[in-house]
Formats: C-alpha cells, structure tokens, sequence
C-alpha cells in the first residue's frame, strides 16, 4: 500500500470512525496515485475492524441486543443470523413492521381477487400493481435499529431483478424499482440514525455497496439484452444485402 493511502486511512480513523467524506477523500488520491481502489478498500475495512476489536469492551445495552426465537441464545441488534444457531431473523418475519407491510400487501391482493369477478382483468391488474408500488412508495419507515436492519434486508432481497423486464417497471407488473428506490430511502435515514454507531454505521455501508452492485448489474444485464435484440434484427439484414 502506498505510504501515502496509509497515512490518510490512518489520520480518517484517529476518531475511530470513517465519514462517507473521508472514505471518497481518500479512493480520490488513490485514483491520483494509482492505487488500486478495491485494495484500498479492503485495507480501510480491516483497519476499521481492527479499531474495533481493540476497543475496551463495554457492556452492551439492553436495546443493543435481541434473543433468538429459535434457541433462546442473546446476539446484537444488528445481527442477521443467530451465531449459536444459525437462524436467520429476516425469515422469521418477526418484525412489527414487516407483518404489518405483508398485512396491507394482501388486503390488496384480496381485493384484486374480488375486482377479477367483475372482469376488466388488465385493468385490475395495473390498478393492483400500482397500489402495491403506492404501498412500498410511502410505507413509513422504522425508527428503530432491528426494524431497519430487517426491513432494509427485505427490501434489498426484492430489488434484485436484473432481467430486461425490469427496465419496463410498473408496466410490466415488475416492482424491483420501487424496492430499490425503499432500499435507497432507508440507507439514507439509517445513516442519520447510525452517526455514533460505528457498527450499526459500517453494517448500513455495506447495504449500501450492495444496492449499488445490484443497480450496476441491472444496468449490464439490460445493455446485454438490448445489444442481443440489435443483434438478432440486424442479422438477417446483413445476410440478405450480402445475397
């Protein structure tokens, strides 16, 4: 690593922290240097966790922690599977705020299965896809820290649609846009909530790199698609003027 990039990671991590800022200061002068920008990452990552483990150990908090339904076992907040069972949470469904979501997400199923016995079914078919897209659009989202982390993993498990029907949105019944666009207003909210939670903080950066993979492979996904179709038409033009 360039002595350069180290002193920088260094001086970012004096407060034991590392601000969005910070991070982009130092990926700039990497690209100056020449550096590579994944290994700056993984360095500043491990950094990270190192100041982290070397920290004093203090007693948790009583909201900081969460038992496991499944054998009982105590494990932080912001834990996805149970460390003694391996249970995932977000399975589980245990969430308030996610029982309450899938609740008003098949009222309008209900709904629509009543319309369908009066016909129109195209009509009840786009007006049911956009109260579900209405619902994800202005769900509030949780204040708490367990009710984010499970609804922003759910959401984020829904946004992965890197089909080309998914570049049609809401006219082809595909609503992979509408969750991705949730799983960007919570990272947002989470960060704000996250300022003086550094593993709460570092938890919700790792979501957000994973939002942004999941729209650069939609983006690939959908160039691919497009040139395949260009591709396909232009064949038989090309074969028949070279007849």
């Amino acid at each position: 690593m360039h002595p350069e990039i180290e002193k920088l990671i260094d001086l970012a991590l004096a407060d034991g922290q590392i601000t969005e800022k910070e991070r982009n200061v130092i990926l700039k002068k990497a690209a100056e240097l020449g550096v590579d920008a994944d290994e700056v990452e993984m360095t500043l990552d491990g950094k990270f966790h190192q100041l982290e483990a070397n920290k004093p150990k203090q007693k948790e908090k009583v909201g900081n922690i969460k038992t496991c339904p499944a054998c009982g076992f105590s494990i932080k907040t912001f834990e996805l599977n149970c460390s003694n069972c391996d249970h995932e949470f977000v399975n589980s469904m245990a969430n308030n705020n996610l029982k309450f979501f899938f609740k008003k997400f098949e009222e309008i199923n209900n709904l629509a299965n009543v319309k369908l016995q009066f016909g129109q079914a195209h009509i009840v078919q786009q007006n049911t896809i956009r109260s579900k897209d209405e619902l994800i659009q202005n769900f509030p989202i949780p204040n708490n820290k367990e009710d984010l982390i499970e609804f922003l993993s759910y959401a984020l498990s829904k946004a992965r649609n890197y089909t080309y029907i998914s570049y049609f949105g809401l006219m082809s019944g595909d609503l992979s846009g509408s969750w991705r666009i949730k799983s960007r207003e919570i990272i947002e909210w989470s960060k704000t909530m996250a300022k003086n939670d550094n593993e709460f903080l570092y938890f919700i950066n790792q979501k957000e790199k994973e939002l942004k993979k999941i729209y650069q492979r939609r983006t690939i996904t959908i160039i691919v698609t497009v040139l395949f179709v260009c591709a396909c038409f232009l064949s038989p033009l090309l074969n028949r003027n070279r007849n």
